[in-house]
């Protein structure tokens, strides 16, 4: 059975940023587990502070996205 053509990769500048964010990502999975923890609440102290308006909650009571509204 032949293999399909795959396009290749967009590498283009519009997709810089995402390969990037893919990069981070596969860096920072190989860093000792003592340096993920170490640095885990310092990001998500500064993800807080850059939402920019109010917090919400997804949905204020799980029955009511489990049943579809009804209870």
């Amino acid at each position: 059975m032949a293999t399909p053509d795959l396009p290749p990769p967009p590498l283009s500048p519009r997709t810089w940023p995402t390969w990037l964010l893919v990069g981070l990502g596969w860096t920072v999975a190989r860093w000792p587990w003592w340096l993920q923890r170490a640095t885990g609440p310092w990001v998500g102290r500064r993800q807080y502070h850059q939402q920019p308006g109010p917090r919400r909650v997804g949905a204020p009571h799980p029955g009511r996205v489990l049943t579809g509204g009804r209870g």
